[in-house]
């Protein structure tokens, strides 16, 4: 496969997802396009039923839909209420159930119905739809917009480092490594050349990661794979974000693509393109600059790493097979730790993975299935499924990136204007936020300590960039 187009690639689908177009201008919620409000009550101890009837403007746009059962110290709730809109059970909640917050699609004309069972005699659920609300921190209708993203090409991957709230782009286009000031919305600095090669764009910088403890940054360059297996060899660098260092190693016969680091250990992981290559996971010690190889069965598709258990996960797919999860030790020897099952279908890989240290909950991007897919990687298991529809099936199109602060996962998809959010406490879709008409998202990372999505992507070009950087304020937990 050639890295060129590597980088240039990158029913009712459950009824929390659709496709919608527009988007709102900074710090400001979408127009209100008709709404649903109530609160029902139970009079008695036995079985209510409700059903009421609303209508909305405009379908295209997404929807938000907030369930609040009780009050917050659990007195007022049901035992059981069942939730039904326009036919389809959105949701059981239990008496242990405050509230539930989820995107949902409307029709034009609507019905939403509930049954509620035991508990309090005066138990109550307050229901709100209303569209969904955005706030875009910049959109390429600013007019200082093109000056704040001078020099953006094509940002294929984002490692954030939140305590200073500055986002890292590999930027393919330029072999260089792009410091985006999150607070200001601007490029702060340049780290060029970090292939050692002065030919912009030859090696295809696609990986970086952080380290916040060595403050350094380790990115990757796979170069041109025009010729297969034959290709030129790639590249690790390690930058001093200090005093601007560049320590590039050329990787004999190699070419990676994407790479994690743990600040622990001082150790970054990645893997590399092109069969036999593939089928082996890398880890570089930073300070010794060596590199340890383990070989795998299977190939190797992408990394992330547990800061909290000192792991790296990787996401792992053979011919014939369903893809799985290949967990490492970070630290030497780098012992096989453990094979997590999935039940994608076959064929299909794990394009992406980022997992949420607190609680071990990995999140895997499968283009191909058209889902996200939820692993307790403490306990080995696949967790949820969850069907998202995506433009484009072929590798390396979308990115995800997880806030532990809030536990929940953000996802992009190449062509497609939509940034989905999950909340991994619930397992179901959470929001699906508007972007930019015309936007190309590539890449994605999150500032956990504002809440804030960073994008990278190369829909937007002037005279002066041709990709940008969109900032997105999340969610907050409810």
């Amino acid at each position: 496969m050639r890295l060129r187009t590597i980088l240039t690639l990158a029913p009712v689908v459950l009824l929390f997802l659709f496709l919608v177009l527009g988007f709102n201008e900074p710090g400001k919620a979408l127009a209100q396009s008709g709404s649903f409000s109530e609160t029902f009550r139970r009079s008695s101890e036995g079985k209510a039923k409700f059903s009421r009837s609303f209508s909305v403007s405009d379908a295209s746009i997404p929807y938000t839909l907030t369930l609040t059962h009780g009050n917050r110290d659990g007195s007022q709730r049901a035992k059981k209420i069942t939730v039904i809109l326009n036919g389809a059970e959105v949701t059981t909640l239990r008496k242990s159930n405050g509230s539930l917050v989820a995107a949902v699609r409307l029709q034009q004309n609507n019905e939403i119905s509930l049954t509620m069972k035991g508990g309090s005699s005066e138990s109550q659920l307050s229901v709100t739809i209303e569209p969904t609300r955005t706030v875009l921190l910049n959109s390429p209708s600013d007019s200082d917009f093109n000056s704040k993203q001078e020099g953006v090409g094509y940002p294929f991957s984002v490692a954030v480092d939140s305590n200073a709230h500055r986002a890292y782009l590999a930027d393919g286009a330029s072999d260089s490594v792009i410091e985006f000031d999150i607070n200001e919305a601007r490029v702060a600095r340049r780290f060029d050349n970090v292939d050692n090669d002065a030919i912009p764009g030859s090696s295809g910088t696609s990986g970086v990661s952080v380290n916040t403890n060595s403050h350094t940054l380790v990115a990757v360059s796979p170069a041109d794979g025009s010729r297969g297996n034959s290709a030129p060899s790639g590249s690790v660098s390690v930058i001093n974000m200090d005093n601007n260092s560049i320590r590039t190693t050329t990787l004999n016969n190699l070419n990676p693509l994407f790479v994690a680091n743990n600040p622990n250990t001082n150790v970054a992981a990645f893997i590399a393109l092109f069969a036999p290559s593939s089928r082996k996971a890398y880890f570089f010690d930073v300070a010794a600059n060596t590199v340890t190889t383990k070989d795998e069965s299977a190939s190797l598709i992408s990394v992330t790493a547990n800061t909290v258990t000192n792991e790296f996960i990787f996401t792992a797919a053979a011919e014939g097979k369903r893809p799985s999860l290949v967990v490492y030790s970070a630290a030497a020897p780098f012992r096989r730790q453990q094979e997590i099952a999935s039940s994608a279908a076959v064929g299909t890989v794990f394009d992406r993975i980022a997992v949420n240290p607190a609680n071990n909950l990995a999140v895997a991007l499968n283009l191909r299935d058209g889902a996200a897919f939820i692993f307790d990687t403490g306990a080995g298991t696949e967790i949820a499924r969850l069907p998202l529809r995506f433009v484009g099936t072929r590798f390396a199109e979308g990115d995800v990136a997880v806030n532990p602060e809030t536990n929940m996962a953000v996802i992009v998809n190449r062509s497609l204007n939509i940034l989905y959010i999950i909340d991994l406490a619930t397992t179901i879709l959470r929001g699906e936020y508007p972007l930019p008409n015309g936007i190309n998202p590539l890449s994605v990372g999150v500032d956990t300590k504002s809440n804030v999505a960073v994008i990278g992507e190369n829909g937007f070009s002037s005279a002066r960039h041709n990709g940008s950087v969109i900032l997105v304020k999340l969610p907050e937990r409810e």
